[in-house]
């Protein structure tokens, strides 16, 4: 009988133990996730209340809203940088890999989709109900309307310029004169003040006859009273231009200020995210948490 041929087997022995490549962790992440919105939202709410215990409505010492914009969005950049910091330790000891690159990429990812989430949150119905926790955002990403309701005021104020010839001519003509006398002759002002080229010269003359009709005066005077008033006119009209020209400048500024600001803030939370994972406690046989000490390889029994 024919031996069986003979066979070399050749066993490796490894030199130590073997490190196991693991997927995305979606379940660490989305932890992580949870735990950075949870912090965001305590600290949002704690700031509002802290704000809140400064402002006294019954006194006018209060912080001017420049203040209180530039507190918010320190506040809002701070918050969102432990929360992202909470959030990447959280999704990196939960990864299986804590204390390694691996567990800090998955804290970058846990802050990525905070991130989203927060954005759509504010973007849709549902930021009504989370409103007032995410506010500081608002302050920071909604600075430039801050600035223009600024110097609205004087801007809404005159955006009719007309209004205030309009009541000289009401005070003008009197009570007793018919409202439909009274609506023609004011439209008749306004299109004399406002006509350009050719149109000016018959634009004004209509509107002095009608206006020495209307008061019982001489042309001459009619038109006298209606040259001063639309000398008001123009004068308000060059104001409004240029406080408008101004609250669009201050717009464009804050809301270049307001970008620089936001994209600081988020990169400083994705490197907390980052480090987050990356300084995540690593288990030890005597606690639930141990100290990092470096990367610790994972055994592949």
């Amino acid at each position: 009988m024919s031996m069986p041929p003979e066979v070399n087997i050749a066993v490796v022995e490894e030199s130590g133990p073997v490190e196991l490549e693991r997927p995305v962790s979606w379940r660490a992440v989305l932890a992580g996730v949870v735990v950075a919105l949870v912090v965001q939202v305590l600290l949002a709410v704690l700031g509002g209340a802290i704000g809140l215990a400064f402002v006294d409505p019954t006194r006018g010492d209060n912080p001017d809203a420049g203040t209180m914009t530039v507190i918010a969005i320190i506040w809002w950049t701070l918050s969102g940088i432990l929360a992202a910091w909470a959030g990447g330790v959280t999704a990196g000891r939960l990864s299986g890999r804590p204390g390694t690159t691996t567990a800090a990429w998955h804290g970058l990812v846990a802050w990525a989709a905070t991130t989203l989430v927060i954005l759509y949150l504010l973007t849709t119905a549902i930021g009504g109900i989370v409103g007032g926790a995410f506010s500081a955002l608002g302050t920071v990403a909604g600075s430039a309307a801050g600035a223009v309701a600024g110097v609205a005021p004087a801007v809404t104020e005159a955006v009719d310029p007309f209004s205030g010839v309009e009541t000289s001519l009401n005070d003008a003509i009197g009570v007793n004169d018919p409202e439909a006398a009274r609506t023609a002759l004011i439209s008749m002002a306004r299109g004399a003040f406002t006509a350009e080229g050719d149109a000016a010269g018959p634009a004004m003359d209509r509107a002095v006859d009608a206006f020495a009709r209307a008061t019982g005066t001489t042309p001459d005077e009619a038109r006298e009273q209606l040259t001063t008033w639309q000398a008001e006119y123009e004068e308000a009209v060059a104001t409004a231009e240029a406080e408008a020209r101004e609250a669009a400048d201050a717009a464009r500024k804050a809301a270049s200020g307001a970008g620089i600001v936001s994209v600081i803030a988020l990169v400083f939370g994705a490197l907390a995210g980052w480090f987050g994972g990356l300084n995540s406690p690593l288990p030890d046989r005597d606690g639930l948490f141990g100290t990092r000490l470096g990367r610790r390889p994972v055994d592949a029994r």
